[in-house]
């Protein structure tokens, strides 16, 4: 396993921010070659400020590596670097992504949708959050959000009620996780993950940051409720960033205003029925065939269920959506 050392102080030093830790690694190539760089080609990449924060090691305690280091070993975190082959092909494709995650639980190559709300929601709301989340893991998908109380939290119990897969992305260390974030994971079928140091704190700060991720992690995202000043916008500006495709439901009545203020800038499509974004079984599963897998991939992938894989694999064969070669299966 890659050591992820090398990439902690990167993230150390200070002022130098994930848009340029990415840059840097676009094109140098890895952790090791930036901190070895001379001064004069780090300039040429971020500039002279972020170049000597860089050559100085700004900000890099080595006692606090080590001891983030023995920290993450006795409490059984993992930690995935940007270069890892485990990291979500979709964040790692944003400006800004972490260089860093820090999680507990399996992380999976599932595509997700990003479901996103209120604290206090209408009851209205919730229901259509289990709707929401029963129609998108029947057709493939896994869900992400973040762990707040109302919505999101909504969205992980009922993803795993229904026995599916959910990343609830903390905004804050995974060390300073609330008690119901660690009942989600006793439960089975969930990830938590940040990209803050297991001990830091949350702050006004981080909630904003933290949005970015499951923005960057979904493959579109829903607001089924948002009023005027509600943080889902910022969520639904992130996504609009990344070119994620934002819905939104729209209501009368100031609940649904953001909502409304979203679609009427264009940032976000309207929907009333689910069925509306799905636009039918399989797109999910079209997104891991991205990848070409074998049919016991796709029967895991489908929660094991091996009539649903041959029904499903042959209609989206029938439809020229997918192609098999040998034992693989790809979308087109």
């Amino acid at each position: 396993m890659e050591s992820f050392r090398p990439w902690l102080e990167l993230k150390l030093i200070r002022g130098l921010g994930e848009r340029s830790i990415k840059k840097l690694v676009d094109s140098l190539g890895s952790p090791e070659e930036i901190l070895s760089a001379d001064r004069t080609t780090l300039e040429g990449i971020v500039g002279p400020k972020r170049a000597e924060a860089i050559v100085k090691r700004e900000g890099v305690d080595v006692r606090k590596v080590e001891r983030i280091e023995k920290l993450v070993e006795r409490e059984g975190i993992e930690v995935i670097p940007l270069s890892d082959s485990r990291y979500p092909r979709k964040l790692r494709s944003v400006p800004d992504p972490p260089p860093l995650l820090f999680l507990w639980g399996e992380l999976k190559e599932v595509p997700l949708v990003g479901i996103v709300g209120p604290r206090r929601p209408s009851n209205y709301t919730l229901s259509l959050v289990d709707t929401l989340v029963s129609e998108f893991l029947d057709a493939g998908y896994g869900t992400v959000s973040g762990g707040a109380s109302g919505v999101d939290m909504r969205v992980h119990t009922s993803t795993l009620e229904r026995s599916g897969y959910t990343v609830c992305v903390l905004g804050s260390g995974l060390l300073r996780a609330g008690r119901e974030h660690l009942k989600l994971l006793e439960r089975g079928g969930s990830v938590l993950l940040s990209e803050m140091l297991p001990e830091e704190g949350a702050s006004k700060y981080s909630f904003p940051r933290r949005n970015r991720i499951i923005a960057g992690l979904s493959e579109f995202l829903v607001i089924p409720e948002a009023g005027p000043r509600s943080g889902s916008l910022i969520t639904a500006s992130h996504a609009d960033r990344y070119k994620r495709k934002v819905y939104v439901h729209v209501k009368e009545g100031e609940r649904w205003e953001g909502c409304r203020e979203l679609a009427r800038s264009g940032v976000a499509v309207p929907f009333d029925e689910v069925s509306e974004i799905t636009g039918g079984k399989g797109e999910g599963l079209l997104d891991f065939l991205k990848t070409p897998r074998t049919f016991d991939e796709v029967v895991s992938f489908l929660g094991g269920d091996f009539e649903k894989a041959v029904k499903v694999l042959t209609e989206l064969e029938l439809e020229g959506r997918l192609k098999k070669e040998g034992p693989y299966y790809s979308s087109l």
